[in-house]
């Protein structure tokens, strides 16, 4: 199983988390039926679980959950009663590939309260028994590898690696805005506004290059449907381009690379293209 979490929708009203965590989901369900991954997404208060129904396919799930903005990190876990001999054992199955050397962590999170330990006492249980089987040193600071540990009401998941996502709001919780899309500096801007939940909506969909398409496609993850546009954005990295952008465009008109300089833009261009 897949564990999500998610960032700034903590900061949200309990209505609004509430709607931004139900469209994260959706979009998450989307991106995964386009892949043809079947797979289980359960949203919770705190994390979102993703059960794929072929332990083959976890792999590919979590490649494709990458691109799903909202989603701030992703681990492949295993799932367990949270009582300590079990998570015990989960962790003795995990570590066996782990090297005879090397220094290591166990950082445990009990995100809800009510069990018989502490998060510091499942560390050091855990520790002692990682020091049992192999030959590592502690490093709190720095290790070569760390072992996870979150328990949620009654569950415990275990794991060893937290892996980067898209973070940024869900898509299709702010609105719409067009997009020319005629040049890689256009979709760069067009996916910093779909960062912060706003849906796109090409101007003229049929000239859209094809390459430009498909990366945009690629991003899109979301069943929801555009509605009236409200503004449009555009990939003006200078600011005289970025006025006659104003009186060619609905307005408002957002420019969101001028603020960027060309090695940002080249990098940024460059993890949404390929």
């Amino acid at each position: 199983m897949i564990i999500g979490r998610f960032g700034e929708i903590f900061l949200k009203s309990k209505p609004v988390k509430k709607r931004f965590l139900s469209q994260l989901g959706n979009n998450m369900r989307t991106a995964l039926r386009r892949e043809e991954i079947e797979a289980k997404v359960k949203e919770k208060r705190l994390r979102l679980y993703v059960y794929p129904k072929h332990d083959s396919k976890e792999s590919e799930a979590l490649n494709t959950l990458k691109r799903v903005f909202g989603i701030v990190s992703l681990s492949r876990a295993t799932e367990t009663e949270p009582e300590k001999q079990r998570i015990k054992e989960k962790t003795e199955e995990m570590i066996k590939e782990w090297p005879n050397t090397g220094t290591f962590a166990v950082r445990a999170q009990r995100i809800t309260k009510d069990h018989p330990f502490t998060s510091k006492d499942l560390e050091e249980e855990l520790g002692a028994a990682i020091n049992n089987e192999k030959n590592l040193e502690v490093d709190l600071d720095n290790p070569d590898r760390t072992l996870y540990v979150e328990i949620y009401n009654d569950k415990a998941h275990v794991f060893t690696e937290k892996i980067r996502g898209t973070g940024g709001g869900p898509l299709g919780v702010a609105g719409t805005l067009k997009s020319p899309l005629k040049t890689p500096e256009d979709l760069a801007a067009a996916w910093m506004m779909m960062k912060r939940g706003c849906m796109i909506k090409p101007i003229n969909a049929k000239d859209i290059n094809p390459e430009l398409k498909k990366s945009f496609q690629e991003w899109n993850l979301t069943r929801k449907e555009p509605e009236g546009p409200v503004g449009t954005v555009t990939g003006s990295t200078k600011m005289e381009k970025s006025i006659k952008d104003h009186e060619e465009y609905q307005r408002p008109v957002y420019t969101p690379l001028i603020g960027m300089d060309q090695k940002e833009i080249e990098q940024l261009k460059c993890r949404i293209m390929n």
